[in-house]
């Protein structure tokens, strides 16, 4: 790896093509030398016939902890920096999202003309019992609440809810916060290729 990260520094600072074929042949033979400890740790694992080592060496592989990968800017240049793959992505996404002009497209109902909702009910009672069946978990969602929280604050939070959804409902509209997207990154290491899900907040 010290081979590795000294050829790239070389190769970074002048950019020639003996220095790039240097730091090619250093990256192959850290790759290979990787890839074989990794095949020799798992044939100890399974000669060991340790079942419980087999699942904890598989459920780490299944945990991503590196985060981001190194990604390519506008100019072909390679960024590192956490700030700058911020900004990397944020151009790239900017380009080809579609800008709101703030104009309805033209949709032909699928319903008839005499079908309305006028009688929905979000009253504190059902807000409670949809609260109440929530499974217990602790880990949180996009909101930074857990179910494990608003089930058991469903006494407190069904009456200012059935308030929300009430007047959601009515005047047609949602929180802006509802219509805020999260972004999260996930780095897949076989293709060394960042992928973006857009979670969004409801």
């Amino acid at each position: 790896m010290v081979k590795k990260r000294a050829a790239w520094r070389l190769y970074k600072q002048y950019k020639t093509e003996n220095l790039k074929a240097k730091y090619k042949a250093a990256e192959r033979k850290f790759s290979a030398a990787v890839e074989s400890f990794n095949e020799a740790k798992e044939n100890e694992i399974i000669k060991s016939a340790n079942l419980g080592s087999f699942y904890r060496y598989i459920n780490n592989k299944l945990v991503t902890k590196s985060g981001v990968g190194a990604l390519k800017d506008s100019n072909g240049d390679l960024v590192h920096d956490d700030s700058d793959k911020a900004l990397v992505l944020n151009d790239f996404y900017s380009n080809v999202f579609t800008k709101d002009n703030k104009v309805l497209p033209s949709f032909q109902s699928r319903v008839k003309g005499d079908v309305n909702l006028n009688n929905t009910d979000f009253n504190s009672a059902i807000v409670y019992k949809h609260l109440r069946q929530l499974k217990s978990k602790p880990s949180s969602g996009p909101d930074g609440l857990t179910s494990f929280f608003l089930k058991n604050l469903a006494p407190s939070l069904s009456f200012p809810l059935s308030i929300l959804f009430t007047t959601s409902f009515v005047t047609g509209e949602v929180p802006d916060i509802w219509k805020w997207p999260m972004l999260l990154l996930f780095l897949k290491r076989v293709k060394l290729v960042t992928q973006v899900t857009i979670v969004q907040y409801h």
